[in-house]
């Protein structure tokens, strides 16, 4: 059928030939090769010709048509059905129709593309070949060559600018003579353009040369007859019986439906079988094209009817290993075609912790080598390629630009892919990170470039980064491989710790000299692989890298940590050499310099210069001999003694503790011990004597008026092992063996030698003293000393006076001062006691009982003067000493509770704080010291005039008189006025006490109150009459017989008159009640009724009992006055002066209706009442009635009225029960509930208060 079919093709193509279409007559093999017109009808019906002139032409077709028949039945022609395709590893395919065999196109075709750039753009060429192998003259004769009139196929890129477009085309033939030399075929010898390429040839117009662009239908059909499926295609389906049953032509069919070519150029040539053509196609392309990826074809196709040769060359992308890269791009890359990826990344051999580093992608070095001999079989290798040092060469700038990469996984420790090496990795979409955290890595995933910043755990690990690279898709390039290829590879960064990178290095002992007791400072350079500074964070410590390393000096210091400084300070006993102290170096990461060995700083020690003037000497004041400044109690507070405490001593009293005499002496540079003495003397007089410190006997020698050595003490200089031991020993008190010794702190600033002395003592007369003290640190001038000494025997003081007076006055000894000895002067004076030079005196004040003045108010106050000192008070004699004026400061006060009982023995009632109930000091002024010292809590400057004021408060009820209270003044010093000595008494023996002297006046003014209550409840009404009106009161109802559920209660009282004038004694309030009945009769007892229990309250008698019941704590208030005020409510009687309170009791025995008056009476009214007859009944006013104005009502006295109701008992009718009359029973019940009610309410405060309304209703 296929037979068949291709002679009615040619049948009606020659017809078509006919009728003015395409024509072509084969001159040599005598056949007729018709080419292709997809629309001949179009062609034929165009056509203007007579229709004689159509028959002939229809005729002659006919006849042209039955013999071509007949030729094709003779020797029938095979159309392509299968192509035998081949590619070689270099982009360059070849393919033809199944039976030619793929050998002829490789022999026959070439192409040899080339890209070139220029100042004017981008340009390509195409060297083309056909019949190949007879470029070159060969012996004997390639077997293959093409036919003899064949047509000439290049389907060229789509990339191609086709104005551009230029095609030379030349031929030779190196086996004839005349056509040795290549020949242009080009008009002229100038190239085609796309203008003029194609070519019509003779009378009928018949085209020998065509082109026709991509996607119209005449490229189409050329394609289908070239490549395809078409008439005389090779077609798209592998020849079975090809060796290269892997390749088909399925890449070259993709590449035409993706539009990759542009131009189809066709020549039909008459061609000789031995004879070479060369076609060179060049044109601009766009700048940034690929030659790689632009496929080209060319080719050759003779279809007579001898053969049907299809062979065709083409160069483009195809991918062998489908990794989506074309092998012509890996040839150029010199990478593998033939294995997949094969990308690899560069290992970072210099990484360090916190500091970035990148590695990047290579490929290694190789070319593709072609076997002699085995080409046309497919067959080669891909050589490694070695660089001079023997290593495979790494390629950095052949990276395919179109890969992707991104991180595949955890990175992982030393190939270990269980461990996780803890990377963070940010975002790839985003820019790289500035700066690049620890522990972070960033993939630029266009370029595949990885930057990774260590951590600190990273340190002497590789870290494995996982990294997949996905390649293109190479379903275009390869139809076998129709998923992109991916494959992971591992970016390395060998982690090294930071001390691999840098060496501190300390500047040699030539250059670091230092004098022993001296300092130097030495600081490292970096001198390591990494030059410049060492990492920020680098920390130094002196200390050891192994057990072999020398020790730390005790006498170097790490002075600047971050810098690595070192300071040496050699002591001033250190032996002049060279020396080396370890440091480490501690870098960030964690590493230190021990990974590398011992660092160490180096110095040189030079020797001591010892000068004059080593020996310093002071007498210093304090507690004791420890140094200032140090945390013990009994400590040097002074560097010098304060000359004006020592020349203003108390006689026979202890130096204070806190002040003792210290002795201190020390030497810069000798280390000899120092030993004192002192030569004493009272002023202008010749009593010298020795005072020293036994050493031998360890004991005091000699004293001066008390004074003399207490104690003596002398340092050792510690050795470095015994001061380490120390200060590594938690049970050893380094300021406990500072006491002892001398350490380093001390013997390499200004004290290689110390000793220090305690002087104290008692005074025990006064005077002037002074004294010459003197410090040897030399045996030799100390043995002079004392030899001159001992030539005192029996009493004299003769060398002692000398050498007071003269020693190192001249000569060496003179000299020597500053070097073997030194001195100092020390002259102190012993004084009386403020006790004694003292005599304490108040200002008397007048106060007014029950009031408060803090100043003068109408001759009263009551706040004395601070206190003064005046010659001839408290009756003192021999006043000489005294100073008069303010006290001294830190002067405190206390009542002399002793001589307060020696006063007032008769009446005394104990109350320490608050003597006579009156008596304060206020706010702090009797200025009592807080820690239980000698001084006052405040001892100011000045405060001497502050303290000591006194304050007076008497209550109210407070007897009028002079009063004294005895005051303690205590001193600063310790001494007191109750001292014999004090300047208060005769200054010897006999102290007389100090008092602060008051006169209280009474109250002025009279007046009494009176009340009458349902009873003593404090809430109780009152019943009495208003007054003059008898029975305008509630009154009292009660049944005779009863005895009362409440008293009446009866209450009088005064708020201004306690005292009568003159002999001082109370003013008690009496109360009588006074009754008469209707019938006038006078009753006192009221039928069995009385006023009883009466009770005089007292009197709160001190002041801190009054401030208790004020409060409400502690108060047992019952019956006691406490409102000491003398302005308090006349009207409360709890803020009575005087008060006296009784009841009501009995039982009445009499019925009636009494009118009643209660008396308050002060004693002379009780007296004048009490001598009336009892005839005078219950009136308003009796006293008045009786003694007229002699006693004034409000003052003397007060009355009030009120009426008392006596009434029968009630009992219920003697009926004999209720049986007897139902409803008088409940009458009788009802009755009396309601007396009984009655009575109830009228003995209750609420219901007497009810009873009354009615009752006045």
């Amino acid at each position: 059928m296929s037979r068949l079919h291709g002679c009615f093709s040619n049948l009606i193509r020659i017809t078509c030939s006919f009728m003015n279409c395409h024509h072509a007559l084969d001159d040599v093999n005598g056949s007729v090769t018709l080419q292709k017109s997809k629309r001949c009808t179009k062609g034929c019906s165009i056509a203007s010709a007579s229709k004689l002139y159509y028959i002939r032409r229809a005729a002659l077709a006919l006849i042209v048509a039955v013999a071509t028949i007949l030729a094709v039945l003779v020797v029938p022609a095979k159309p392509a059905s299968a192509a035998q395709v081949m590619w070689s590893y270099g982009g360059y395919g070849y393919f033809t129709a199944n039976g030619n065999g793929i050998g002829n196109a490789v022999e026959n075709m070439h192409i040899a593309p080339t890209l070139t750039k220029d100042s004017n753009g981008t340009h390509v060429q195409y060297e083309i070949y056909f019949n190949y192998a007879f470029k070159e003259k060969l012996n004997p004769q390639p077997r293959q060559r093409i036919p003899a009139r064949v047509t000439f196929y290049v389907d060229l890129p789509k990339q191609l600018i086709t104005d551009t477009i230029r095609v030379k085309r030349d031929r030779r033939n190196v086996y004839e003579k005349k056509w040795n030399d290549w020949t242009s075929q080009n008009d002229k010898g100038i190239p085609e353009t796309m203008k003029n390429w194609d070519k019509y040839w003779g009378w009928s117009r018949t085209i020998s040369r065509w082109h026709y662009a991509y996607g119209s239908n005449d490229f189409n059909g050329q394609w289908e007859d070239t490549v395809g499926n078409g008439n005389f295609g090779c077609g798209y389906n592998t020849d079975p019986s090809s060796k290269f049953k892997n390749y088909s032509l399925c890449e070259i069919k993709k590449w035409h439906d993706n539009g990759d070519f542009g131009i189809m150029l066709r020549s039909f040539e008459s061609a000789n079988s031995t004879t070479c053509y060369r076609w060179v196609i060049t044109a601009d392309v766009p700048d940034g094209t690929d030659i790689r990826y632009m496929p080209i074809i060319a080719g050759y196709q003779s279809t007579n009817a001898e053969s049907h040769e299809r062979d065709y060359a083409t160069y483009g992308p195809y991918d062998h290993d489908g990794d989506g890269i074309p092998d012509n791009v890996e040839w150029d890359n010199s990478t593998d075609p033939t294995k997949p990826g094969g990308l690899h990344f560069e290992e970072s051999e210099d990484s360090q912790p916190r500091q970035a580093s990148s590695v990047r992608a290579y490929t290694d070095d190789g070319h593709w080598h072609e076997n002699d001999g085995d080409y046309f079989d497919n067959k080669g290798s891909f050589v490694p390629d070695y660089g001079s040092d023997g290593k495979r060469g790494k390629l950095y700038n052949h990276i395919p630009k179109n890969l992707t990469y991104s991180i595949d996984g955890n990175a992982y420790f030393d190939n270990n892919k269980g461990s996780n090496a803890q990377v963070t990795f940010d975002d790839p979409n985003s820019p790289k990170p500035e700066p690049l955290q620890q522990g972070h890595a960033w993939i630029d995933k266009s370029t595949g470039k990885v930057y990774f910043n260590p951590a600190d755990s990273h340190k002497n690990h590789t870290v494995y980064i996982p990294i997949k690279v996905t390649y293109p898709n190479p379903s275009n390039y390869n139809c076998n491989h129709p998923q992109p290829f991916s494959e992971t590879v591992v970016a390395k960064f060998k982690v090294w710790p930071m001390s691999h990178f840098y060496k501190p290095v300390y500047p040699d002992y030539d250059k670091k000299q230092v004098q022993a007791g001296k300092s130097i400072t030495s600081v490292p350079k970096n001198e390591g692989i990494t030059k410049g500074d060492f990492p920020k964070g680098t920390r130094f410590e002196l200390g050891k890298s192994n057990k072999y390393s020398k020790p730390v000096l005790s006498w170097s210091k790490m002075t600047n940590a971050n810098t690595g400084e070192v300071t040496f300070t050699p002591s001033k006993p250190q032996d002049p050499n060279n020396y080396d102290t370890p440091v480490i170096a501690h870098y960030p990461d964690g590493s230190s310099s021990t990974d590398n060995g011992q660092v160490y700083a180096h110095v040189k020690v030079t020797p001591l210069t010892v000068g004059n003037n080593d020996l310093g000497f002071s007498i210093a004041e304090g507690a004791g001999m420890h140094d200032f400044g140090s945390n013990y109690s009994d400590r040097i507070t002074y560097g010098s003694y304060h000359t004006d405490h020592y020349t203003n001593l108390d006689k026979d009293k202890q130096i204070d503790k806190n002040r003792l005499l210290i002795p201190d002496a020390w030497s810069s540079n000798n280390k000899s011990p120092i030993t004192f003495r002192a030569i004493c003397h009272e002023e202008n007089k010749d009593n010298y004597t020795l005072l020293k410190w036994d050493e031998a006997k360890n004991r005091s020698v000699g004293e001066v008026n008390g004074l003399k050595f207490t104690a003596f003490h002398q340092w050792k200089i510690a050795t470095e092992d015994e001061e380490n031991k120390c200060r590594n020993n938690k049970n050893c008190n380094l300021n406990d063996f500072k006491y002892s010794y001398l350490t380093k702190d001390e013997y390499n600033t200004n004290t290689m030698a110390r000793s220090r002395a305690i002087i104290t003592g008692t005074p025990r007369k006064s005077g002037k003293y002074e004294c010459r003290v003197f410090a040897f640190n030399n045996a030799d001038s100390l043995k002079g000393f004392d030899d001159i000494i001992v030539n005192d025997n029996g009493g004299s003081v003769v060398y002692k006076k000398m050498l007071f007076a003269n020693y190192g006055t001249k000569g060496e000894t003179k000299n020597s001062k500053g070097k073997d000895w030194n001195d100092q002067t020390l002259k102190f004076s012993v004084k009386a006691s403020y006790a004694h030079r003292n005599n304490p005196s108040y200002v008397p004040l007048k106060v007014k009982a029950g009031e408060y003045h803090a100043s003068l108010t109408n001759g009263y106050k009551n706040v004395t003067d601070v206190p003064t000192s005046k010659k001839g008070a408290n009756n003192a004699t021999h006043q000489d000493d005294i100073e008069e004026g303010a006290l001294p400061d830190g002067t405190w006060f206390e009542f002399d509770e002793n001589q307060y009982k020696k006063d007032n023995s008769g009446w005394y009632k104990k109350d320490k704080d608050h003597p006579y109930g009156m008596s304060f000091y206020d706010n702090g002024q009797d200025n009592k010291p807080s820690d239980g010292g000698k001084t006052g809590k405040n001892h100011g400057t000045g405060d001497g005039s502050h303290y000591g004021v006194m304050s007076f408060k008497p209550l109210k009820w407070q007897k009028p008189g002079v009063y004294k209270i005895p005051v303690i003044v205590h001193y600063p010093d310790g001494s007191k006025s109750t001292d014999k000595d004090a300047g208060n008494g005769d200054g010897i023996s006999k102290p007389n006490p100090v008092y602060a002297q008051v006169t209280v006046d009474p109250m002025e003014g009279d007046d009494i109150k009176l009340r009458v209550l349902r009873s003593d409840s404090p809430d109780a009404p009152d019943i009495s009459d208003t007054d003059g009106q008898f029975g305008s009161g509630s009154g009292l109802t009660i049944m005779s017989g009863m005895s009362l559920m409440h008293r009446p209660f009866i209450d009088a009282w005064s708020t201004k008159d306690v005292w009568n004038s003159g002999n001082k004694t109370e003013k008690k309030i009496g109360l009588e009640v006074l009754c008469e009945n209707d019938d006038r009769d006078f009753v006192s007892k009221l039928a069995g009724m009385k006023a009883s229990n009466p009770i005089t309250w007292s009197h709160i008698d001190t002041y801190s009992e009054r401030e208790k019941c004020k409060n409400g704590s502690n108060c047992n208030a019952q019956h006691k006055l406490y409102s000491y005020n003398a302005k308090d409510n006349p009207n409360n009687p709890f803020d009575a002066a005087q008060r006296t309170t009784a009841t009501l009791d009995g039982i009445p025995e009499k019925t009636g209706d009494y009118q009643c008056v209660a008396w308050a009476l002060k004693p002379e009214a009780k007296k004048s009442f009490d001598g009336m007859s009892n005839h005078h009944g219950a009136k308003y006013d009796l006293l008045n009635e009786v003694y007229g104005d002699q006693y004034t009502r409000g003052k003397d006295y007060e009355f009030k009225t009120f009426m008392i109701h006596v009434v029968k008992p009630f009992s219920l009718p003697k009926t004999g029960g209720c049986g007897w009359n139902a409803s008088l029973c409940v009458v009788s019940a009802m009755l009396c509930s309601l007396v009984a009610a009655w009575f109830v309410m009228d003995q209750t405060k609420r219901g007497h208060e009810l009873l009354g309304r009615w009752r006045l209703v």
